[in-house]
């Protein structure tokens, strides 16, 4: 594997994670599943409860960033990424930018529509694009920089932000009744029935 590939690779990953500014910064989308949420709602609930969901919160951050701190690891100090064949970094490079304008893409087209229930653009393919395309984003990144192991860290992400989701579900049921059960009959969580 050339070394400028390499290197290309670990700038790519941190260019990618610096774009996450945009989702938390320029255009957040605000989520009554969040850690924040369901921590200020769980006054009445125990503090085992609350240290619970901190460490989750915890461990899922922790696994999401795992691919960022592998690039810089690996940037500064001249390691070089495990890249043995350029495919995994070209698919890597593509699956995460594709995921990337789907988070990006929702968060938009949400964020112009946040008094109704969404179902035009991307929303008629998947009720969560936004999730969807952060799954993407880091499935890419994994491939970019082929340390396998951290599929754990995706598998753990997706059954944590899935958990979320369905909280956020009852809440959009509660908020906006039959139009949402009969948007939720019709689209996929995903991009399957689930």
């Amino acid at each position: 594997m050339p070394r400028y590939l390499q290197m290309y690779s670990a700038v790519f990953i941190l260019v990618i994670y610096v774009s996450f500014v945009i989702d938390f910064v320029i255009i957040p989308i605000p989520s009554e599943a969040s850690t924040s949420s369901l921590l200020s709602k769980a006054s009445d609930n125990s503090s085992l409860y609350r240290l619970a969901s901190l460490l989750l919160f915890l461990i899922n951050l922790i696994l999401y960033l795992a691919p960022a701190v592998y690039a810089i690891v690996s940037f500064s100090t001249e390691l070089k990424l495990a890249l043995h064949t350029s495919w995994t970094f070209v698919l890597g490079v593509l699956l995460a930018l594709f995921g990337r304008f789907i988070t990006l893409r929702g968060a938009v087209v949400l964020r112009s529509r946040l008094a109704t229930v969404v179902k035009q653009d991307i929303f008629r393919w998947s009720r969560n694009p936004i999730a969807l395309g952060m799954h993407f984003t880091l499935l890419g990144l994994i491939l970019c920089t082929e340390q396998w192991y951290l599929i754990l860290g995706l598998i753990f992400t997706i059954w944590n932000i899935n958990k979320k989701i369905k909280i956020e579900e009852q809440y959009l049921i509660d908020r906006y009744g039959a139009p949402y059960v009969d948007y939720m009959q019709k689209t996929p969580r995903y991009l399957w029935m689930y």
